[in-house]
């Protein structure tokens, strides 16, 4: 039964074998980016709280949607938090502007399957005392959503020209079908150079990203800027070679400056037209629309998002 919290307001209680469920699939960890506490005291009470992506309610933050009660209430909608970030993201000023809804279903879709990904390795490996097959090769082709419009991203770079679109949509799902047979070690290695490009694109003192003109080239990171950061040399190469032999990621050196760059590839342009950098262009999008960081978007690599319009509390500059 729905409970009522008042002023007319309902919602429906979590059933039990969700939140046990939900448990199993997030490790009993905050999904939170770069949190991961858990949720479980030593002595085995619960700490946590679950999130809701779309609101509970309507009036709650992200909840003006056509969802049902049993919808809302579904283990598909729900985000176990730490404590504290379960407050932030629930906030009723500043939840939907700090955490919309793309950004929370890209964060819980990531932590899930690296909870899975974990427990998989680990099995395997316990199993045979040696890293087996299964462990060993990715013989899998990630899962991706593709683009059908890109109407969004369209949007966002005011193109309207039909010929341009159908060309567009087409090379957009080129670069889906290039980064979707990365194995997890590259994908891994990709997000966290992304990162760090964002990194050097933040504006902390103005909460804003400088990404740079679409038409430009890379992104580039100084490998400086990544050399010393490096924690496990051996998957960080593995991860790097693959991104260059697939031409997704290369070494720029400029002699004369006596410097070098990780330059990111444009995996598509509109050729004969104006020229569109994946990488600045989609960064761009995803941030200003959706609060959405690339590195956390690539892990489930769903183009769909580029079909949607930006909602209209995100205030986007190209309107």
């Amino acid at each position: 039964m729905a409970k009522n919290s008042g002023g007319g307001k309902t919602r429906l209680p979590i059933k039990t074998q969700t939140m046990r469920e939900l448990m199993f699939r997030s490790g009993g960890r905050c999904a939170m980016t770069d949190c991961g506490l858990p949720l479980t005291s030593p002595t085995g009470g619960w700490i946590g709280t679950v999130a809701h992506i779309v609101g509970a309610e309507r009036d709650a933050p992200r909840g003006d949607s056509p969802m049902t009660a049993e919808e809302r209430a579904a283990i598909g909608n729900l985000i176990l938090m730490c404590a504290t970030h379960g407050r932030e993201v629930d906030a009723p000023d500043t939840g939907e502007a700090n955490f919309p809804l793309e950004r929370l279903r890209a964060m819980k879709e990531k932590h899930e399957a690296k909870v899975t990904e974990a427990v998989t390795a680990a099995i395997e490996q316990d199993r045979a005392c040696v890293q087996t097959a299964t462990g060993a090769i990715d013989t899998g082709l990630r899962p991706a959503r593709a683009a059908a419009t890109a109407e969004g991203l369209l949007e966002s770079l005011c193109l309207e020209d039909k010929e341009d679109i159908a060309r567009f949509v087409d090379a957009l799902n080129g670069a889906r079908a290039s980064l979707q047979r990365l194995s997890q070690v590259a994908i891994d290695t990709l997000s966290q150079l992304l990162h760090l490009w964002l990194l050097d694109c933040r504006d902390e003192l103005h909460r804003t990203c400088d990404f740079g003109d679409p038409s430009d080239g890379g992104p580039f990171l100084p490998v400086q800027n990544v050399k010393n950061r490096v924690i496990d040399s051996r998957l960080f190469n593995m991860g790097l070679d693959e991104l260059q032999e697939r031409n997704i990621v290369e070494v720029s050196v400029d002699d004369d400056a006596g410097t070098a760059d990780y330059a990111f590839r444009p995996v598509w342009s509109l050729s004969g037209r104006d020229h569109y950098n994946f990488w600045i262009t989609a960064a761009h999008f995803l941030y200003e629309a959706y609060g959405l960081e690339i590195q956390d978007w690539i892990a489930g690599l769903d183009f769909s998002i580029f079909d949607r319009i930006a909602p209209k509390s995100s205030r986007v500059d190209w309107r």
